[in-house]
């Protein structure tokens, strides 16, 4: 799966700020894969001010996305995508 497209638009629909967040979730170790298969990438989001992790989707072939706090472009989908990138590089 090539994930550089996904990372790209993910990248192009947040702000800066928002970018910045996701960031600092994925640095902290708040991101936790659920699971994977030849579709889809599940995993696991954990906010400090949310008592329940929030479950981030992502389809490389697709170049999409789905998180579920309902918003479109959102600091978790950063934080999926970054925490992915980087555990597929090691």
């Amino acid at each position: 799966m090539n994930l550089e497209p996904l990372f790209e638009r993910i990248r192009a629909s947040v702000s800066e700020r928002g970018w910045s967040a996701g960031v600092r979730l994925a640095r902290s170790g708040q991101v936790i894969g659920a699971g994977e298969d030849e579709d889809e990438i599940r995993l696991s989001v954990s906010v400090p001010s949310r008592t329940v992790a929030l479950t981030v989707y992502l389809w490389p072939d697709d170049v999409d996305w789905g998180c579920d706090c309902g918003k479109e472009a959102c600091v978790h989908a950063v934080a999926a995508i970054i925490a992915t990138n980087q555990a597929r590089k090691r």
